[in-house]
Formats: C-alpha cells, sequence, structure tokens
C-alpha cells in the first residue's frame, strides 16, 4: 500500500511540475508578465534594431511631423501622452468609446514591458499606439545619438513584440523637433513624429467649470496632449539618480507640505471625462490623428508647450 501511496504522490508532483511548465513557457508573455521582472534593462535591449537604425541613420530623410492646422476647423485630434495603470486604462478607454472619441495612447516601453496586460486592452480597444521612448524621456533632442537611437528602438521592440506591429508614431516629453532628432525617427522605422501644440497637465483641471473654461482657450484645428505621468529628466537620468522607470499613472493626490489644504487633484479619468464633456458642449469634435495635416518643413520653434521653458526657447501654450 505504501508504495501506491508512493507512486501517486509521485504522478501529482510530476502533473503539477509539467503544467508548471506549460503555464511559465508555453503560454504567450501575458501568461507571465513582465511587471514581475524588477529589472528590464536587458529585456528588450533591441541592440540588432539599434544597429539597423544606426546604419539607416546615414541616409534617413527627417520624419514628417503631424501638426495643428490654421483652417478653423471645429475639430481637434487627442493624444495621451504616457501608459497609466490598468483600471485607469480601462475607463479611459470605456469613456473614449462611449464619447465616440479616436485618441492616440503614446507609451514609454518601460511600462509597456510591465504591463502587458494594459497594452492588451489598448490593442483591442483599436485605440492607436504611439513611441514616447523608453522611459519618457525628457528634451530627448538633448541625448546622444546612440541613447536616442536606444530610447525609440528598445520602445519599437516592446510593442512590436506585445502587439504584433511597430508603431509608425512618435512622440517625446518636452522635446524639441531638431532635423538630428527627426532622422532618428525616421532610422528607427517610425514614419511620423507629433507635435501637439495644447498640452494638458495633469491635475489642472478641478472641476467641470475648469474643464469648460480650457476648453474656450484652444485654437481650432489643435492636436490636445493629455499628460498621464511625469517625464524622466536626461541630467537625472545620466546621472543614475533614477532607475529609468517613468512613473505610472502616478496619483498625487497625497497631501505634502506644501499642498496641505489644498484641493485634493481629480484623478486622470475624472478630469479627462470633464474634458471631453466640454468638447461636446462648446461643438467641438475630436478627429483621429490621421486626418491632421502634416509638415516637411518644420516651424523655428517647434517644442512641446505648457512645460518647463528649454535653454535658449521660450515657451508658447500655442504654435
Amino acid at each position: 500500500m505504501s508504495h501506491k501511496w508512493g507512486w501517486g504522490l509521485l504522478l501529482v508532483f510530476l502533473a503539477a511540475a509539467g503544467v508548471t511548465f506549460y503555464l511559465f513557457y508555453e503560454l504567450p508573455e501575458t501568461a507571465h508578465p513582465a511587471a514581475d521582472i524588477t529589472d528590464l534593462s536587458g529585456l528588450y535591449s533591441a541592440e540588432k534594431e539599434i544597429a539597423a537604425a544606426r546604419q539607416e541613420l546615414t541616409t534617413a530623410e527627417p520624419a514628417q511631423v503631424i501638426t495643428a492646422d490654421s483652417s478653423g476647423s471645429r475639430q481637434i485630434a487627442l493624444v495621451l501622452d504616457g501608459l497609466p495603470d490598468r483600471s485607469t486604462t480601462a475607463r479611459l478607454l470605456d469613456l473614449f468609446q462611449t464619447h465616440q472619441i479616436p485618441v492616440a495612447f503614446f507609451v514609454e516601453g518601460q511600462n509597456a514591458a510591465e504591463q502587458p496586460e494594459t497594452i492588451k486592452l489598448l490593442q483591442e480597444s483599436g485605440q492607436e499606439i504611439g513611441n514616447f521612448t523608453f522611459v519618457g524621456i525628457a528634451a530627448a533632442q538633448n541625448l546622444p545619438q546612440e541613447k536616442l537611437l536606444g530610447q525609440i528602438c528598445r520602445t519599437q521592440k516592446v510593442l512590436e513584440t506585445l502587439t504584433g506591429q511597430a508603431p509608425s508614431l512618435f512622440r517625446a516629453p518636452r522635446t524639441r523637433f531638431t532635423e538630428a532628432l527627426l532622422k532618428a525617427v525616421t532610422a528607427a522605422g517610425i514614419d511620423k513624429a507629433v507635435y501637439a501644440n495644447v498640452v494638458l497637465p495633469r491635475g489642472q483641471l478641478h472641476s467641470p467649470a475648469d474643464a469648460a473654461a480650457f476648453v474656450s482657450t484652444i485654437p481650432a484645428g489643435s492636436i490636445v496632449a493629455i499628460a498621464a505621468g511625469d517625464p524622466v529628466d536626461v541630467k537625472k537620468m545620466e546621472e543614475g539618480k533614477t532607475d529609468d522607470r517613468p512613473a505610472i499613472d502616478k496619483k498625487p493626490t497625497i497631501q505634502t507640505d506644501e499642498s496641505a489644504g489644498a484641493q485634493t487633484v481629480d484623478s486622470l479619468a475624472e478630469e479627462t471625462e470633464w474634458l471631453l464633456s466640454a468638447l461636446e458642449q462648446q461643438g467641438i469634435s475630436v478627429r483621429p490623428l490621421s486626418a491632421a495635416r502634416s509638415i516637411h518643413v518644420l516651424p523655428a520653434v517647434l517644442t512641446t508647450p505648457l512645460n518647463d521653458t528649454l535653454p535658449g526657447q521660450e515657451a508658447a501654450q500655442h504654435e
């Protein structure tokens, strides 16, 4: 009898081991998401892709830039800068579906790797997914060429791995669209960069009235970016003061000494809902980015507005 029990236990053990092996190694990547990995620095190194982009860079033409138009049309385009957490993303997608609004989500490669299920939600929604660099790096035009290609190519690899399709659109926070940067975008296999002439920082709207006032200032034909996270500063990254991780849906609701007694900042989804309602109430429709104009010749100043002023450049809300 003891031998039978021993064989039975052995069979149970082997079966459990087989199931574990199948779940971890054989199922798609979403069965064991990269969120369980504490260091993703080598997971999507994209060495071959970076080398190929480096070769392309010698003959690459600057990417076209999708930007606002001055036709006077009561239409705008919406983009979301940074990947929120899964629950916030799900609520945002519900809002956009309810209002029947197309939105391009620009996501960080690192956040995407840590949240494959969130990327799956975006893919299933049919909304556009764009490249927001690997960590949401600010002032990307100041990066050395190799690091810039790394930021773009690694994000391309992550998103292509998770969705089966590499992004065709690029953005980066507080970034000047220089010729060198736009050539790097093309070399990495991206068709167009997106310039938003209006940026809505997170925590700016505290009520529907705030949203109505904000919408009333948006010029017709604008591209409006909703900021969902905090950019990573180049200097801090190079000094090793960051682990290359952008903030994932950072909710600034905890009061600090500076904010004690101040009004609690509303959630990203709530602010977005107020924004969408205000757009509808003021008769402004939202069109896809594909309907916006693309340009080859850059304006003298083309920097993401409503953020820190770049050296030698005057910040402006509108183009």
